[in-house]
């Protein structure tokens, strides 16, 4: 499952929080903005593209394929025909209008200038594109919490671009976020845009090795508290081979081993039965732990 967040800033300094969930197994998608969703699809398991309006600009979410693995982008298209785009070239066109007159009887220095605004055009361009790829730059992203609606958290994060700390807030919609509570000093992996480090996404599903350590020891405190019978050691060696099969997710079948599937879809008393009864699980207990 991937779940990435990004941060747009428009022209009037509007923060618009977007936010994608996409279960690459079962191929269901969806985009949500400022708590609104703006888009499902249910069967994507190949390379999309899906267009939505933010403040006049069409907004891009693109969905590219890489063998079994997908990237995530989100971008401003400013080529398409829509109001907003014919003003920025009525815009383009009158400071050209102006750069010429200006300039006219100095032909030599006209050509020289235009060919100057339009490689700084090309570079602006560069500059300004929000997408976040397999090559963006990543830090480790702290998270508090600062409020909770429901099944949704207000969060403030911050992490360290190059040598320039930054702070951003989100929203996280439960079952969307991340695969454990979220609890304040989390600690995740973040891409940023190093132009623009308030484009950002964390990764949720890859805590950072700390984090990783905090998760298996609230998922022992759980299921000692859940079965006093199991001594540390059986409790810590049971876990350990769920995670060897199953990796976070086998932590969260444990750590919701009392969970109703109707609370908690993905991970409840089910996907635990499930998985200590599966034979592998079995005889690597009955090799390790007993």
């Amino acid at each position: 499952m991937a779940q990435f967040n990004w941060v747009y800033l428009s022209d009037n300094g509007k923060r618009h929080n977007i936010g994608l969930f996409h279960g690459d197994r079962t191929g269901h998608l969806m985009v949500h903005c400022n708590m609104r969703v703006v888009l499902i699809d249910f069967s994507v398991r190949s390379s999309a593209k899906y267009s939505f309006f933010l403040d006049d600009d069409l907004c891009e979410i693109i969905i590219e394929q890489k063998g079994d693995k997908f990237s995530y982008g989100f971008e401003i298209n400013k080529e398409v025909d829509t109001p907003k785009n014919r003003h920025r070239k009525s815009v383009d066109r009158k400071e050209w209008r102006q750069a010429f007159l200006f300039f006219g009887i100095f032909i030599a220095l006209v050509a020289l200038t235009a060919f100057f605004l339009v490689g700084s055009n090309r570079g602006f361009d560069k500059k300004s594109s929000l997408t976040l790829t397999a090559n963006s730059p990543q830090s480790v992203a702290r998270v508090f919490i600062l409020d909770q609606k429901g099944d949704t958290l207000q969060i403030n994060y911050s992490f360290i671009a190059g040598e320039r700390p930054v702070e951003c807030t989100a929203k996280v919609i439960s079952p969307l976020g991340p695969v454990f509570p979220l609890e304040s000093g989390d600690e995740f992996r973040v891409s940023y845009s190093p132009q623009q480090p308030a484009v950002n996404a964390i990764d949720f599903r890859h805590p950072v090795e700390e984090q990783l350590k905090r998760y298996f020891q609230r998922t022992l405190k759980r299921h000692l508290d859940l079965n006093p019978s199991v001594t540390r050691d059986q409790a810590q060696c049971l876990i350990n081979i769920a995670f060897e099969l199953k990796s976070l997710e086998g932590l969260a079948d444990f750590f919701f081993q009392n969970a109703a599937p109707d609370v908690n879809p993905m991970h409840n008393e089910i996907t635990y039965k499930r998985l200590i009864r599966d034979i592998p699980f079995t005889e690597l207990k009955e090799k390790r732990c007993w």
